[in-house]
């Protein structure tokens, strides 16, 4: 069964999504994993590509629509990797682990989701150029960590939404009892995390990491979200803070009215479990 990790007051901080066991899934699961490794041996990656905060023994690459750090408006994700990953995630296993995530999120976060799925309507109105990664997945990014046998630091992705939610699923074939768990360690939690399996985190506000697993094991993972850039920029009129500040006093005004009503709007925006017992 999914289990939800609430807060005191209903709140749902975290789920450890049942996994689908299908003769389907537990085939996508695997095959995932061999492609991810195919990538990751026929890229070479290089050292520097192998060195981030999230650890220093593997590469992880995004891919996807993501929004700051200069642009000026959200933008697909490029770089030396780009066809790599589109050839990776044209395969049918990676878009039914990735919709099967976007549905997790919709069952245990449907304000969240909400948000993302009317975003999204109106990002590729705007902005028609741009496409989901996936048909039936809301998230606008993905990152795949390319292991083989991956240790991450404990670290945030303050980047992502701070209400909103990323999932992760471990794919690859180790034993979960003896490596590979995730440790939320503000909750003091430590969750095995087998392969196939999905967690949904608030990634942004959770400082999070997972063990090593074995020397002769693998381990990787897939992780979609959204970051929270973008839909400050589709709340803002689609334009940025600057432009806003420079030209409409009264949006400013009302942005800044905002801000100082956000720990209330991003509290509100976690489902609580009753929530979810009025949906089923």
């Amino acid at each position: 069964t999914s289990i939800p990790l609430v807060d005191s007051k209903g709140r749902i901080l975290a789920v450890a999504v049942k996994k689908i066991d299908t003769p389907q899934y537990n085939q996508d699961v695997t095959e995932a994993a061999e492609l991810i490794n195919e990538a990751r041996e026929a890229a070479d990656f290089k050292p520097a590509e192998k060195r981030g905060k999230r650890g220093h023994d593997f590469a992880a690459v995004a891919y996807g629509i993501s929004y700051g750090k200069g642009q000026p408006h959200p933008m697909r994700l490029g770089g030396s990797r780009r066809r790599l990953m589109e050839q990776l995630l044209s395969r049918p296993s990676m878009s039914h682990i990735a919709h099967h995530q976007s549905s997790a999120y919709a069952a245990f976060s449907p304000k969240n989701y909400s948000y993302y799925f009317e975003g999204n309507r109106k990002l590729y109105e705007k902005l028609p150029d741009l496409h989901p990664n996936f048909p039936k997945s809301e998230f606008a990014c993905i990152t795949v960590n390319f292991g083989p046998r991956t240790r991450t630091h404990i670290h945030t992705d303050a980047k992502n939404t701070a209400h909103g939610m990323c999932a992760v699923t471990a794919l690859g074939s180790f034993d979960p009892k003896l490596g590979g768990h995730l440790v939320l360690w503000d909750l003091k939690v430590l969750i095995e995390f087998p392969a196939g399996c999905t967690i949904l985190l608030p990634s942004a506000l959770l400082r999070h990491s997972n063990t090593a697993v074995q020397a002769s094991e693998t381990r990787f993972s897939v992780t979609q979200y959204t970051a929270g850039g973008i839909l400050r920029w589709l709340d803002g009129g689609c334009r940025t803070e600057a432009d806003i500040k420079r030209n409409d006093l009264e949006g400013w005004l009302q942005l800044q009215a905002h801000k100082n009503g956000r720990r209330e709007h991003v509290l509100n925006m976690f489902s609580k479990l009753e929530d979810l017992d009025s949906l089923a």
